[in-house]
């Protein structure tokens, strides 16, 4: 997998896991890419005010930040290409894309173009979409939308609720940079489970497909536990 592709996946785990609590939810990160054997070498960490998912043993990570109501930060470390990039967003009415910055490596053409986008008030950051989602504020058919790494991504949400457990089934719509050579596989699936009017995500999954090389990677998450 390429970084982009990696880079991608972060993204689409973390938009899958549209709930959390004021509990930490720590997930194994299962994937399939070294010869179809489904290994945990990857992990997701969701807080109220930081997400951090790491794969291939920290060989790749993002991090977001709720920093305060009005200051938003995403940074994807690639420690094999030794590079480090920040996107900084300010709120006021929508969020606007104020820096983009590279404390390792050398900045991407594409993402510097991208300073000062204005996204819509619809855009959300990821810590006001698991709000929504835990509080049941996602109905069925409802679209969701969220930027990542300065570029726009919108979902519709297909919700199935059976007594206590409820599974969300969405498309992810995907933002192009020039080069890419992923698309999505497969729907993205979430399971939560409902109590005391609260959902809580017990494991999401999906897949990439890297169009060069028609080969598909299986993404699947299941939530190891909580911790202080």
């Amino acid at each position: 997998m390429k970084l982009k592709e990696i880079v991608f996946a972060g993204a689409l785990f973390l938009s899958s896991s549209v709930a959390f609590s004021q509990d930490n939810l720590n997930f194994d990160v299962y994937n399939d890419w070294l010869l179809g054997i489904n290994l945990n070498m990857s992990s997701l960490r969701i807080t109220p005010k930081k997400i951090d998912f790491s794969f291939l043993k920290n060989l790749y990570s993002m991090e977001f930040n709720q920093l305060n109501d009005s200051t938003y930060q995403e940074i994807v470390r690639d420690n094999w290409a030794r590079r480090e990039e920040f996107f900084d967003y300010s709120k006021d009415s929508c969020y606007t894309l104020i820096n983009y910055s590279v404390v390792k490596g050398e900045a991407r053409e594409e993402k510097v173009a991208v300073i000062g986008r204005v996204f819509d008030k619809k855009y959300k950051s990821l810590f006001e979409l698991f709000d929504d989602l835990e509080n049941g504020r996602i109905k069925d058919g409802d679209s969701i939308h969220f930027p990542i790494l300065g570029m726009p991504y919108s979902l519709e949400v297909n919700k199935q609720e059976e007594q206590h457990k409820i599974v969300y089934l969405g498309e992810l719509e995907v933002k192009r940079d020039s080069g890419d050579t992923y698309i999505i596989g497969e729907p993205v699936k979430l399971y939560t489970t409902k109590e005391n009017g609260k959902e809580t995500p017990n494991g999401f999954f999906s897949a990439i497909l890297n169009v060069k090389r028609n080969k598909k990677v299986s993404i699947e998450g299941r939530l190891k536990g909580k911790r202080d």
